[in-house]
């Protein structure tokens, strides 16, 4: 009765240690598949803040043929306040 209890876990162990790696190897295979999905993006520079973010994702401001991006209207709106105020300084 105890041989065939140690067969019997021995047998679930196996399984079990078989589900583990063949688990592991399929979500690495998923993993790269999906990392091969990902696009590369260029990253744009807030000119107000500093965040950097895809340029897909940026607001976009075009001044004399210079593009400036920002990660929001927040910050488009502060750099055209200072843009403004820089101008009536002159």
């Amino acid at each position: 009765m105890i041989r065939l209890f140690l067969r019997l876990l021995f047998i679930f162990l196996g399984v079990y240690i078989f589900y583990i790696i063949w688990k592991f190897l399929t979500d690495s295979e998923k993993k790269e598949e999906t990392q091969k999905k990902i696009v590369k993006e260029n990253l744009v520079k807030d000119s107000v803040c500093g965040l950097y973010l895809p340029e897909s994702k940026a607001v976009k401001l075009q001044i004399k043929n210079q593009n400036y991006y920002f990660c929001s209207n927040e910050c488009k709106e502060k750099f055209l306040k200072e843009l403004n105020s820089n101008d009536k300084d002159k």
